[in-house]
């Protein structure tokens, strides 16, 4: 993930630059990556250098809550963040056999 630092000297990205996972938003817009839609997208189609490029750590433990995503997403998202205390074994979302 990008450090504080590291998004402070990055340039500003517009949609455009990932059209896979924008393909409807304006192309030539600055990307928002604190609007929720925009956050729960790249955490759930972006590829992790995506993710390392445009999300901070703490902007994910900050937003998870509020992103509308699937529950299996928001639980992933949990473990990989460590947020101590919020999961306990067997608190895995259930999960259909196809």
């Amino acid at each position: 993930m990008a450090d504080d630092g590291e998004r402070a000297r990055a340039p500003a990205y517009q949609y455009g630059d990932f059209p896979y996972l924008f393909w409807d938003l304006a192309p030539h817009a600055t990307l928002d990556v604190e609007n929720d839609f925009v956050l729960g997208r790249i955490l759930t189609r972006g590829t992790m250098e995506d993710i390392r490029r445009l999300v901070t750590l703490e902007l994910i433990q900050q937003r998870l809550d509020a992103l509308p995503i699937p529950e299996h997403s928001r639980w992933f998202w949990r473990l990989v963040v460590g947020e101590p205390g919020t999961l306990v074994p067997g608190d895995a979302p259930a999960v259909r056999a196809g």
